[in-house]
């Protein structure tokens, strides 16, 4: 739950959409480490006790209270379509001015690997740059920079609300393999997701392009030779090019 793929997609969204047809009930949940701040600003305090996963196993495991087991949304064999957008839907519905500006290209960088995946509190101990990297990136884009509404972003450094607001307003993410490529959730059907993929195993590779149909969007992979290796840049631009002259014509 620690890791932003699990957390918003196998955590969050079947908490909101299940509090959605719920809306009296308080509930006690578990504690997420650094995905706190989505609590935050999307969960009533008033409504939510959050304990140490110790505590949340204790309480289950006593029985002393009702207990809902909620299916995530995050299984890469079936991304429900219904549910991921009523899930959207009920994020980007408490926010109404985002989404509201012109549609933008943005460019994930890992650039970062956070600082609570080195601490003893973390779950799994690597994250980010750590894991994979894409070392060229930010020349790669260079050329782009100048363009109307391009961003060059680590969504892992934005907090929610700047991720809501930017990603609401993306047609075009590119982006390494990684978590990052989770916020197409908040885009608007019909985008493109450019993915720059490594060799992964075979059960892995597909997750992004899975979830990125199920949602409505292109799918474009930009094949990368190791985890860590330098993209393309021929083959990156000319994806970008290619996506944004047919959103022109859109």
């Amino acid at each position: 739950m620690q890791e932003y793929y699990h957390f918003i997609l196998g955590y969050l969204g079947p908490i909101l959409v299940w509090q959605k047809s719920h809306p009296s009930k308080e509930i006690a949940i578990r504690d997420c480490g650094p995905m706190q701040p989505w609590i935050d600003l999307l969960l009533d305090p008033d409504m939510v006790q959050q304990h140490n996963p110790g505590a949340m196993l204790h309480l289950v495991a006593q029985g002393q209270h009702p207990t809902v087991f909620l299916k995530g949304f995050d299984n890469p064999d079936y991304f429900d379509r219904k549910k991921l957008k009523k899930f959207r839907d009920i994020v980007l519905n408490r926010f109404p001015d985002l989404g509201q500006a012109p549609s933008d290209t943005t460019v994930i960088d890992r650039s970062v690997s956070g600082e609570f995946n080195h601490s003893a509190a973390a779950e799994i101990p690597a994250s980010g740059s750590a894991v994979r990297s894409t070392p060229n990136l930010a020349g790669a884009v260079s050329a782009f920079k100048s363009q109307h509404n391009f961003r060059l972003v680590d969504s892992s450094l934005l907090v929610p609300l700047e991720q809501l607001a930017i990603f609401a307003n993306t047609r075009i993410l590119i982006g390494q393999h990684g978590a990052g490529l989770t916020n197409m959730l908040w885009m608007r059907p019909g985008g493109t997701v450019i993915e720059i993929l490594p060799p992964l195993e075979p059960w892995v590779s597909p997750i992004f392009e899975r979830l990125a149909t199920t949602l409505g969007h292109k799918h474009v992979a930009v094949p990368q030779l190791g985890n860590h290796s330098d993209v393309n840049v021929i083959a990156l631009t000319q994806a970008i090019r290619n996506a944004q002259e047919e959103h022109s014509r859109a």
